[in-house]
């Protein structure tokens, strides 16, 4: 037959397990690299302000007037 005796076994047991720690090691190290990365990739948000004339949502630090004679920017 196959011929199984105790010492092939406990090197197939051996192999198994190294394997077994090797990919634990690597899953480990990808998992540890995608932490590493941000996970807000946008440098800066701004804050919008609807305009109370017209409604139109503007940024709030740099808002420039829509034309109409009431717009407040």
């Amino acid at each position: 037959m196959l011929g199984l005796s105790l010492p092939k076994i406990l090197i197939l047991a051996a192999i198994v397990i190294a394997i077994w720690y090797w990919s634990k090691g690597l899953r480990q190290d990808a998992k540890s690299s995608r932490e590493e990365e941000p996970r807000n990739h946008n440098p800066g948000t701004e804050t919008l302000t609807a305009c109370p004339v017209c409604k139109a949502y503007v940024v709030e630090d740099s808002a420039k007037s829509c034309g109409r004679p009431d717009c407040p920017y």
